[in-house]
C-alpha cells in the first residue's frame, strides 16, 4: 500500500504510484567476494566500463566462466538489464548490451513487461541526489535491495513510457549543446 503522505507530487490520471519492487522481474544482487579466476567467456565489469548509458563489456579484458559463475553463485545480466550503483559511486547507471556479471558497486534491475528498460534508467538518472541520501553506512555508502524494492515509481502506461524516452533522447543533443 502507498499512503497518500507518501506520494510526493501529482502524476497523470492514466499512471500510477507503485513500488519499484512490483514492476521488476528480477534484482542482481552480485556476490561480495570477488573470482580469483577470469578463464571464461561472461565479462567481468566494474564501474570503469560504463560508456556513456551503456555497459558493452569489460576494458579489464576480465572474463569468468559459467563454472566459476555457478560455484561462485553469480548473477549474470541479460542484455537489457539497467543496472544502477548502490554504493561507492551512486548514481551511475547503465544498460547492458552483452550478458554479464558486476562487482558489487551495482545491482542489477530486469524491467518487467510493464517497464521501459530506457526510462527506468533515465528515471534512475534523473534522482541521483535522492539516491544518494537513500544511501546508508559509515564508511561506503549502500542502497540496500529493500530500499529499492520500496522505492515509489511513477508509472506511466507503457507507449507513455517509450513517448518520454524518444523526447528526451530528442532533446539531449541540444542539451549538450547548451552545456547542461
Amino acid at each position: 500500500e502507498i499512503s497518500d503522505n507518501e506520494i510526493p507530487f501529482d502524476i497523470p490520471e492514466n499512471w500510477c504510484w507503485c513500488r519499484l519492487g512490483e514492476i521488476i522481474n528480477e534484482f542482481l544482487v552480485p556476490q561480495r567476494d570477488k573470482p580469483k579466476e577470469f578463464n571464461g567467456d561472461i565479462p567481468w565489469c566494474r564501474i570503469e566500463d560504463i560508456e556513456g548509458m551503456y555497459l558493452n563489456g569489460t576494458h579489464s579484458n576480465k572474463y569468468v566462466s559459467k563454472d566459476t559463475v555457478k560455484s561462485m553463485n553469480l548473477k549474470v545480466n541479460p542484455i537489457g538489464t539497467v543496472i544502477s550503483a548502490n554504493s561507492a559511486s551512486i548514481g551511475a547507471a547503465a544498460i547492458t548490451t552483452v550478458e554479464c556479471c558486476t562487482n558489487q558497486t551495482f545491482i542489477g534491475l530486469v524491467c518487467s513487461d510493464a517497464l521501459y528498460n530506457y526510462y527506468l534508467y533515465y528515471y534512475l538518472k534523473s534522482i541521483t541526489n535522492k539516491l544518494k541520501k537513500m544511501g546508508s553506512g559509515t564508511t561506503i555508502s549502500y542502497i540496500s535491495q529493500d530500499k529499492y524494492k520500496e522505492m515509489l515509481f511513477p508509472l506511466p502506461p507503457l507507449a507513455e513510457q517509450k513517448r518520454i524516452v524518444a523526447a528526451i533522447e530528442k532533446m539531449l543533443p541540444l542539451c549538450e549543446k547548451l552545456g547542461t
